[in-house]
């Protein structure tokens, strides 16, 4: 089984770990623009590590506010996405138009660089940077467990933000949220939407041999705007071997007239109306981005609910 997580990794470690993808983040598949802003709480967590003591953009990923000091994402963002590099730090950024975030990345890779004071967006697209601490589910361990991945996390946030400015915030599914849906709608399928800014478009544009392995790899292209993207999908299934009554499978391609997820749009909201019933977590068997082969981690379950208990007020 070919397992494909959607976060996005950064430039920077890429270049110096020579083991990550490029950077940057895009949208979702099929989707549109938010260009009404009409998911103002749905924000980027970019993830910084320390490696011999200097701080480095890693990756990034979506997430949502669900209170005024708290972003809910999943816990391969906020956690160990690559195994031996824990997240030092994180800057949530705010604005349905990201698109100048490349103008950010002097200032990550500057040697005075201090993740604690970002800089000035006044005169960029991007509304507004709050720092903040990750924290995944103590019990993610990398996706070493199937279907229970555990995979949900948190971003503590520094300093707190208005509702006035980036709600209502969502509701999170209370517990069994979804299999009473799915009692209730065994066959008329169950309208989602997906919000985020992971890849719209992955295309191959080469292969190369892997330096470490020998083997060949393909090279691909990200194509990205900078926007925050939304778009519609349905509830494909809770209990097959992949979901097993931990994930949930959704709707993913134009051909069944939906929107998928893609990396970039991990930890993104899967929502019912205005309540958060999922969070983008991973792909199975197209590393395209292409096809019904998306997962999100529920929101409804008793260990996604006791983990967000520490945190919610």
């Amino acid at each position: 089984m070919s397992l494909y997580l959607r976060a996005r990794t950064a430039v920077a470690v890429a270049v110096l770990m020579t083991l990550l993808m490029a950077l940057p983040a895009s949208a979702i598949t099929y989707g549109e623009r938010d260009e009404e802003d009409e998911y103002p709480y749905v924000v980027v967590v970019y993830i910084f590590v320390e490696i011999d003591g200097v701080t480095l953009p890693a990756w990034g990923c979506s997430g949502s506010v669900v209170q005024e000091d708290l972003v809910l994402s999943v816990a391969h963002c906020t956690g160990e996405f690559v195994p031996g590099l824990e997240p030092a730090a994180s800057w949530v950024l705010f604005g349905n138009d990201l698109s100048d975030f490349g103008q950010l990345i002097p200032h990550m890779l500057d040697p005075d660089f201090d993740v604690s004071d970002p800089p000035s967006v006044e005169d960029l697209s991007i509304d507004r940077i709050v720092t903040g601490t990750p924290k995944a589910h103590p019990e993610f361990d990398g996706f070493a467990d199937f279907p229970q991945t555990y995979d949900i996390g948190v971003v503590e946030l520094h300093e707190t933000v208005s509702e006035l400015d980036y709600g209502p915030f969502p509701e999170i599914a209370p517990p069994g949220y979804l299999d009473e849906l799915d009692r209730e709608n065994p066959r008329s399928g169950i309208d989602l939407t997906v919000v985020g800014y992971g890849d719209q478009r992955v295309q191959v544009t080469g292969a190369v041999i892997d330096p470490v392995t020998g083997e060949p790899s393909l090279t691909t292209e990200h194509t990205w705007d900078g926007w925050r993207h939304f778009g519609s999908a349905s509830l494909v299934n809770l209990r097959s071997s992949n979901a097993g009554g931990h994930n949930m499978q959704i709707s993913g391609n134009a051909g069944t007239n939906g929107s998928g997820t893609c990396y970039g749009d991990s930890g993104g909201p899967i929502l019912h109306g205005d309540t958060i019933v999922g969070l983008t977590s991973f792909g199975i068997g197209n590393p395209m981005c292409r096809g019904n082969t998306n997962f999100a981690y529920r929101a409804d379950t008793e260990a996604a609910l006791d983990f967000l208990d520490v945190y919610l007020d």
